[in-house]
């Protein structure tokens, strides 16, 4: 069974371009919802948040976050890049 990303992780959203570029990105992906009690919840990750890096790939659209979950393997942690306004975290 396939499962969503919202399903996955816990969210939902668009890519979006930064501009201007953020430590090196160039796109992003907007969050715009986030599932209460999810694995996003609970790494800290807000809506309007913008994910930039999942493990070493960069998500220029929830496509790209489909693919890198497809690829982990359970158990793996998956270090990330995100934005809020102009500062980010991993």
């Amino acid at each position: 069974e396939v499962q969503s990303t919202f399903e996955k992780l816990g969210v939902r959203g668009n890519g979006v371009e930064l501009t201007p570029p953020l430590f090196g990105f160039g796109r992003a992906v907007t969050l715009t919802e986030i599932k209460p009690g999810s694995l996003a919840e609970k790494a800290g990750w807000k809506v309007g948040d913008r994910l930039a890096s999942l493990g070493e790939y960069k998500t220029q659209s929830i496509s790209d976050i489909d693919y890198v979950l497809r690829k982990a393997q359970g158990g793996d942690k998956l270090l990330f890049n995100i934005f809020t306004g102009d500062q980010g975290r991993q």
